[in-house]
């Protein structure tokens, strides 16, 4: 199982991102850009609201300025030790507030543009052009060769299922070996036809009985 640090992102590992950031609207999803945790502790402790206000926490992060505007307004009425204390104390629960904050919005956009990126990889990988296939060769590479031209042709809708088939059965009787042995080997080559889709599981027993006749 993979480390939960490179574990593919899911839709779900999203909805928990965006519910921890409840206080951004949805409108503004995509303006949301990292933040820096340390930054916003910083803001924190030394203006109470700044790193809300960074986190883009503002209704929060105005409300914690305005209660540093009224402390400052009201630590002239109070012991010089007691005012410093409260800002400390209030500054170490604001700061960790705002960093916490931080984090939660840096999980989000990390979930966000790994989801993104992703998505981006698997659109890309789906215009990606189909491998060639490996070109036959040994004394059954030209019956290879005219299976997988028939199999175009009926992709092509250049023949139906019932000349596909017949084709298919004239093909395979002509084909047919005179030993196990060399029915072995005829199974073998036609094996990269089986795992290409050109020939089915029919295809294959009608082949042994066709060959197991001789």
């Amino acid at each position: 199982m993979a480390p939960p640090a490179h574990r593919p992102k899911t839709p779900a590992d999203l909805a928990k991102a965006r519910a921890a950031i409840d206080w951004i609207d949805d409108d503004d999803l995509a303006l949301v850009e990292p933040r820096s945790p340390i930054t916003a502790a910083a803001l924190g402790f030394v203006s109470w609201g700044g790193g809300r206000l960074l986190a883009r926490d503002f209704k929060k992060g105005l409300g914690a300025l305005g209660a540093l505007f009224a402390w400052v307004a009201a630590s002239d009425y109070l012991i010089d030790p007691i005012g410093s204390t409260v800002w400390a104390v209030v500054g170490v629960f604001a700061a960790i507030w705002s960093y916490r904050g931080a984090r939660a919005v840096n999980r989000y956009v990390g979930t966000r543009d790994a989801l993104m990126l992703q998505a981006g990889l698997a659109a890309a990988a789906r215009q990606l052009p189909a491998p060639a296939p490996v070109e036959a060769t040994g004394p059954h590479a030209a019956l290879v060769t005219r299976l997988r031209k028939l199999a175009a042709l009926h992709d092509s809708d250049m023949l139906t299922d019932t000349e596909l088939r017949e084709r298919k059965v004239d093909l395979l009787t002509e084909a047919a070996p005179a030993t196990r042995a060399e029915l072995d080997d005829l199974l073998y080559a036609l094996l990269p036809l089986v795992e290409e889709g050109v020939l089915d599981a029919d295809d294959v027993a009608f082949l042994k009985q066709v060959g197991g006749d001789r």
